[in-house]
């Protein structure tokens, strides 16, 4: 079985670097839409907060106003219909070589096996030009990008990959109501309105982030 990593942090190099993501909470909330997949999650969640708490760094946090419905990954191994572990690393020490965090601390899964419903190309220019497929794609649509990813806007999606002279990879969906077909956004005055390029929660005026 293919494995997905969740960052529970911001990267050294991000604005916010050390504070929590709150991914895989978001990640929860994009999967849990009935009684029967909250069952199947429970032991899951049970097990995540027994390891990191309710409360963790001084952030307390309960429920996401957002939630996390793929992840944007380097390279072109996943399809539709694959499955993957949903995980996040641990804080343990490693024995060996006396460090935790991503590549050293074990592994805690974090849901059941999930299944891809859908990916797109996703790839950054050495010029900074962001294309879908083949499409390029501007601030409007960056934002319902962003949010869809679990993050709060598009500057924290863009810092994420400010480290990175060029992007080759993937949007991977885990939830069959995001869909990025063209065509993308229809402009309407001052209002940019989500068609079928849009999120879960539709964010149907994307002024400001």
């Amino acid at each position: 079985m293919k494995v997905i990593t969740f960052s529970r942090k911001f990267p050294a190099h991000h604005p916010r670097a050390k504070q929590l993501t709150f991914f895989a909470e978001k990640f929860w909330q994009s999967m849990i839409d009935n009684d029967k997949t909250a069952k199947a999650f429970a032991p899951f969640k049970a097990k995540y907060r027994k390891e990191f708490g309710f409360t963790t760094d001084g952030q307390g946090w309960q429920e996401p106003h957002i939630a996390k419905h793929h992840t944007i990954r380097k390279g072109h191994r996943w399809k539709k219909g694959d499955s993957f572990s949903p995980r996040v690393w641990g804080e343990n020490i490693n024995p060996k070589s006396g460090k935790s965090g991503p590549y050293q601390s074990k592994q805690i899964t974090i849901g059941p096996d999930t299944e891809i419903t859908e990916v797109y190309d996703f790839r950054i220019t050495k010029k900074g030009e962001i294309f879908l497929g083949e499409t390029e794609i501007h601030l409007p649509e960056l934002r319902i990008i962003a949010r869809n990813d679990g993050f709060e806007n598009s500057d924290d999606l863009e810092h994420w990959f400010a480290n990175v002279k060029e992007f080759d990879g993937q949007i991977i969906c885990w939830n069959s109501k995001v869909n990025y077909e063209m065509p993308m956004v229809k402009v309407l005055g001052e209002r940019t309105l989500g068609y079928s390029f849009q999120s879960i929660e539709p964010i149907v005026n994307l002024e400001g982030n």
